[in-house]
């Protein structure tokens, strides 16, 4: 599930870096996001090079380590289902944009 974890660290510069991983949209359920996220978190566990990015404290860290900061983005609200409890959810998944067009 998901792309090349690796693709990410080629985004490593000194002082850091910040991306955002699409992790979702119309197509997708709320389980389908659930799972990716779930992929994407496991893999960047693995690789040094990478920090989840679940707060602006954690993108800092990543700046001074110079490592890739990753948080994720749904590309619109289609998963949500309309219910608004599952932004919290996604959020809590390391979800910190979206857009809110379906």
């Amino acid at each position: 599930m998901g792309g090349d974890i690796g693709e990410l660290a080629r985004y490593r510069r000194p002082g850091g870096s910040f991306v955002s991983v699409n992790v979702g949209y119309v197509p997708h359920s709320a389980d389908d996001v659930a799972g990716l996220i779930a992929s994407w978190r496991e893999r960047i566990a693995t690789d040094d090079r990478l920090r989840l990015a679940m707060s602006v404290e954690d993108v800092e860290a990543a700046g001074r380590a110079g490592d890739v900061a990753v948080a994720f983005d749904l590309e619109d609200s289609g998963p949500l289902d309309g219910q608004l409890d599952r932004v919290r959810h996604v959020y809590d998944l390391g979800v910190r944009t979206m857009s809110l067009s379906q």
